[in-house]
């Protein structure tokens, strides 16, 4: 988030035609991956014979090295923190605002996630679920490139 908010966002800010750029890069990325799993035959996940238990602290570190070097992550950021930050205003505020925003949503949405999981582990195990399950994750990541497709500027 603060490359995305150091470099990338300041020159989506500044130029209509890279924000246009990013934005349909963005479009073509979500309904590429959401055709390639709309398709995908994909393995069912194994059940496992014995749960691992993984201290916490291991686990934190492991999903924070993974998250700060992706770079499709500053990609995503890139694109996404412009749409909402208003030129007029501070830019640090509105920038902390936003990542604390994400911060809370996606830890919440990932507690949630985990929780749904270990629920979802007998359905994620049968092959014919497993396809409809890709079919509905790839309909959705295709319906969020055309959504994205209609997003503008809210400033010029």
């Amino acid at each position: 988030m603060l490359l995305a908010a150091a470099g990338l966002a300041s020159l989506l800010m500044a130029s209509g035609e890279m924000f246009l750029l990013m934005k349909w890069a963005g479009v073509i990325y979500l309904i590429a991956i959401g055709v390639k799993k709309f398709f995908s035959k994909g393995n069912p996940m194994p059940t496992p014979l014995h749960k691992a238990r993984t201290p916490f602290r291991r686990l934190y570190l492991q999903g924070f090295l993974v998250s700060a070097s992706n770079p499709k992550a500053i990609i995503f950021f890139s694109a996404l923190f412009p749409v909402f930050i208003h030129p007029e205003l501070a830019f640090i505020p509105q920038i902390a605002i936003l990542a604390l925003t994400f911060i809370l949503l996606d830890g919440l949405s990932l507690l949630l996630y985990a929780r749904f999981a270990t629920r979802m582990q007998r359905i994620l195990a049968d092959r014919q679920r497993f396809h409809w399950l890709n079919r509905i994750v790839g309909s959705l990541l295709i319906g969020s490139g055309i959504f994205l497709s209609f997003v503008r500027r809210s400033h010029t």
